[in-house]
């Protein structure tokens, strides 16, 4: 699988900046990464996008449509309702475990989770790997739902206990045609992606 590396030479970086697209190394939350093929000033169309990190499995999760509510414990998609929204893949797993039984639970085999799995890590790391559409966000409150409604939020979200987390519904992921590298950030960032690697 083909990846496009984003390293742009510093003589080239302030040249790039000049042609209107972003820093291809941010350091700061809100700045925007420029995503080009081969390293040096692109003629190519670009869409610029939100972009937030995500770990695995997750990431995958999200790609490929199982899991159709984020979990923060900051509303930082609050302000992206109806955007489309880049995701990245970070380098680190998710420290716990029980997606495996809450996929067991959904009727899931384990060759099936393998597969599922597997397909999510087609990418690797440390890239931007796909798009999807942000929803409603809010904060998750036990006390004003009922059990019933807890437990299908934690399906949908493939994780528990919720606790007071943020919730936001996310729907129709796509993965990008190529994925492209890409250092992650803490919080929201953007990133202009070329309109070939875009899924029509």
């Amino acid at each position: 699988m083909k990846v496009i590396d984003v390293t742009m030479p510093k003589s080239k970086r302030k040249k790039f900046r000049q042609h209107g697209s972003r820093k291809a190394e941010p350091e700061k939350e809100g700045e925007s990464t420029s995503l080009n093929r081969d390293n040096t000033e692109s003629a190519e169309p670009y869409q610029v996008f939100p972009c937030i990190s995500a770990r695995q499995p997750y990431a995958g999760f999200i790609l490929d449509g199982l899991k159709t509510i984020e979990t923060r414990w900051t509303p930082k998609f609050k302000n992206l309702e109806n955007q489309t929204v880049a995701l990245h893949i970070a380098w680190k797993d998710w420290e716990g475990t029980e997606w495996k039984d809450m996929l067991a639970e959904r009727g899931m085999e384990e060759d099936e989770i393998s597969q599922v799995l597997e397909n999510g890590e087609k990418y690797g790391r440390g890239v931007i790997a796909g798009i999807f559409t942000v929803g409603e966000t809010w904060q998750f409150e036990e006390d004003s739902v009922s059990k019933e409604e807890k437990q299908e939020l934690e399906k949908k979200a493939i994780l528990r206990p919720l606790n007071e987390k943020y919730l936001t519904r996310i729907h129709s992921p796509k993965w990008l045609l190529e994925p492209m590298t890409c250092r992650g950030q803490v919080g929201v960032w953007k990133v202009d992606i070329s309109e070939n690697v875009l899924p029509k």
